[in-house]
């Protein structure tokens, strides 16, 4: 792409990288404008170096497959311009060089997606939902803090806009940090691995804002080879 493409992209398209590329300048960005479209990455890498180097309207679904994309911070990021903006993961890699918020719309996973960047966080502030699908996995690896602080909507408590499907659905944690503010976060489906030295940790004032691992349901936790769990903070099990 040249330094001043601006790329438009309607319903049905889709978008096959066949070598790694680079978004680096302020007017070269991807924007996806109605209906659902796709980044076919085919094992390549997509590097993100310009602000809202991704755009995705409202109403609008990017589905990212097979994709290493690296560079994501607050300053070089996706851009979901509302509350009904859609991103899917599908076997993709999502690689942080610096503190990401996803600040609105929701996010689907499915097959096996990772979240990396050693030392950087992933912060959940939006009103949507992050969704694990059946037979999914979403992992975070080693070094990363993946921050839970979402926006309630409807009158709810915004404690559940991390959703598991099913008992297929599977949260992996290997050697991270996952951080619920006073929002409060309850996880209650699904499987939770833990892998190496993670922290869970809440920075809750009270019972009301803990977060809560709640078996009651389906939950099941697992613990993987060397893990050790240190919490911290209003942590809650049942």
């Amino acid at each position: 792409l040249g330094a001043s493409a601006v790329l438009q992209f309607g319903d049905g398209c889709r978008i096959e990288l066949a070598a790694n590329e680079t978004l680096d300048s302020a007017a070269q960005k991807l924007k996806f404008s109605t209906g659902t479209s796709i980044i076919a990455g085919n094992g390549n890498t997509l590097t993100m170096a310009t602000a809202d180097a991704i755009e995705v309207a409202a109403g609008t679904t990017l589905k990212l497959q097979d994709l290493h994309v690296i560079g994501l911070k607050n300053a070089c990021y996706m851009k979901l311009s509302g509350s009904t903006s859609k991103v899917e993961l599908y076997d993709t890699e999502l690689v942080l060089d610096g503190h990401y918020t996803f600040t609105t719309g929701h996010m689907d996973v499915y097959g096996s997606s990772v979240i990396a960047g050693q030392d950087h966080g992933f912060e959940w502030t939006s009103e949507g939902s992050l969704t694990i699908k059946s037979d999914a996995t979403l992992k975070f690896d080693s070094g990363t803090t993946f921050v839970y602080n979402a926006t309630p909507t409807g009158g709810g408590d915004g404690k559940s806009h991390l959703v598991m499907t099913d008992a297929s659905s599977y949260l992996h944690l290997d050697g991270c940090t996952l951080y619920s503010t006073t929002t409060g976060l309850v996880l209650s489906d699904g499987r939770l691995y833990l892998e190496n030295a993670v922290t869970v940790s809440s920075g809750a004032s009270s019972w009301a804002e803990a977060l809560m691992l709640d078996s009651t349901d389906s939950l099941k936790i697992h613990l993987l080879g060397n893990a050790v769990l240190n919490a911290d903070g209003y942590i809650a099990y049942r």
